[in-house]
C-alpha cells in the first residue's frame, strides 16, 4: 500500500517524531516530508504540503486495467 507522510515541527497534536516513525516503519513506494513553522491543521496552507503530496501522486505506478 502506497504511504504518504508529512510531520510539522509545530505540530502538538502528532509529534514530528511520530511522523518519522511512521514513515521509517512503512514500506515502499512511500514519500516523507517534514515541513517546518505549521501545525496539524493549518498544513494545508503551505505551498510545501501540495508540493510535497503531488510529488508523491506523479510517483505512483500507474493502475493496471
Amino acid at each position: 500500500m502506497p504511504a504518504a507522510d508529512t510531520a510539522r515541527d509545530g505540530d502538538d497534536i502528532v509529534p514530528a517524531e511520530q511522523g518519522r516513525k511512521l514513515y521509517l516503519a512503512a514500506e515502499e513506494p512511500k514519500e516523507y516530508a517534514e515541513i517546518a513553522g505549521v501545525g496539524h491543521l493549518d498544513i494545508g496552507d503551505t505551498p510545501e504540503f501540495w508540493e510535497a503530496l503531488r510529488g508523491w501522486v506523479d510517483g505512483l505506478p500507474s493502475p493496471s486495467g
